[in-house]
């Protein structure tokens, strides 16, 4: 992360919990919250600020539907729906589920634990969910977003509060979230989460970017060069897309898989299409994604997406489509297809119903209809041949 020109120290989440300080946390990442949240921890007594921009996008650890983790719900059904239709229903969803998180609970009987917050609470979390929601930016995946709603539980308790962003250099006066006011703080540590800085640059000199490597992984031009941990996920986590970067790359370096002649070519159309895709961000330095539609896409190289042909069995690639979906859903080393068998659907028949009749009402007459546009921004990546040595 980038540190700030100041003389206030830094904290970083590596370092030792602090007590009994004033910290102001800078960014609006799942890092952020996370950390803004341990340090509100009652016992630290800290008083804790985060310091956002504009609002973020808030999803619940646990669902009101079924009171699983929000992954849970995502399964393959739901991202094969257009990402334009995904982002315009979901943020309905999102705002309803805000609205209505107890109606939700009853309804879909999700299980309760721990002591029942009152009324106060829960408006004020109600409040703060939904301010943030409203700020955020962007029309980016708002459907079931990874980031956890465990720091709302601090703002409505006042041990967290949320700020807009510093009104100088010396980050003593800050915004209100609503920019209507300044606020006089005198922060003991500042923790700036924001500004991620790319070390690939400096490490080679300034030759090798990660700009240069076709879906982040296999440089354009050096055949002999790849990048593995650098993609980083808009939703989804690095550690699983990593594991995947590293099956594509040492499936080529063995010989099961062969580099194809033009990736310059389709880099070229790759690249295109993450600029429009990231207009706001700097793609010269982060290679930003979606955590399953990318790791689909290797899977694609490699020949291990879970197709009807490839699974073989209809009621197997059914439970594949509507279980939450996994990388170890791919047909590869690591296929297990007891375990698909054994995946358990979250899912509840209403929201599947619901999702098959956007599927069949508007996401196939959009995707029609939008077909042209598509074709011109869809990734041509060619197919890797794939030949056992």
């Amino acid at each position: 992360m980038k540190a700030l020109e100041t003389d206030i120290p830094h904290l970083t989440p590596y370092s030792p919990l602090p007590t009994k300080k004033t910290i102001v946390v800078y960014g609006g990442g799942e890092s952020a919250a996370d950390f803004a949240h341990r340090l509100s921890a009652p016992h630290l007594d800290n008083r804790v600020f985060l310091s956002l921009k504009t609002g973020i996008r808030v999803s619940p650890r646990y669902h009101p539907i079924r009171g699983v983790p929000s992954d849970f719900l995502r399964n393959r059904l739901l991202l094969s729906i257009h990402p334009d239709l995904r982002n315009l229903l979901g943020q309905k969803f999102v705002e309803a589920r805000i609205r209505h998180q107890q109606k939700f609970e009853k309804f879909f009987n999700s299980p309760t634990t721990g002591p029942v917050p009152d009324a106060a609470f829960l408006a004020k979390r109600s409040h703060w969910d939904a301010k943030l929601t409203a700020r955020a930016k962007d029309d980016l995946f708002n459907v079931f977003h990874t980031k956890s709603d465990g720091f709302l539980d601090g703002v409505a308790a006042g041990r967290i509060e949320i700020i807009g962003p510093p009104c100088d250099e010396s980050h003593h006066r800050f915004h209100d979230f609503d920019q209507t006011t300044t606020l006089e703080i005198t922060p003991d540590l500042i923790c700036p989460m924001i500004g991620f800085r790319s070390g690939l640059s400096e490490l080679s000199g300034g030759e090798i970017l990660i700009s240069d490597f076709h879906l982040g992984s296999l440089h354009a031009r050096h055949d002999d060069v790849f990048l593995v941990g650098f993609a980083r996920p808009i939703i989804g986590n690095i550690p699983t897309m990593s594991e995947m970067q590293a099956k594509l790359v040492t499936g080529i370096l063995a010989g099961r898989i062969q580099r194809p002649a033009d990736l310059a070519a389709a880099h070229a159309v790759c690249r295109a299409k993450l600029r429009r895709m990231f207009p706001t961000l700097n793609t010269e330095t982060i290679h930003p994604v979606e955590m399953i539609p990318y790791c689909d896409e290797l899977a694609d190289l490699m020949g291990s997406l879970p197709t009807l042909r490839r699974v073989g069995s209809f009621r197997r690639w059914l439970k594949i489509q509507l279980a939450p979906v996994s990388t170890l859903q791919y047909v590869d080393e690591d296929y297990d297809p007891k375990g698909m068998d054994a995946q358990v659907v979250h899912s509840p028949a209403l929201i599947t119903g619901l999702l098959v009749l956007i599927k069949v009402l508007l996401d196939i007459p959009y995707k029609l209809l939008k077909g042209r546009a598509d074709r011109k921004i869809r990734p041509t990546s060619p197919s890797l041949s794939v030949g056992r040595p």
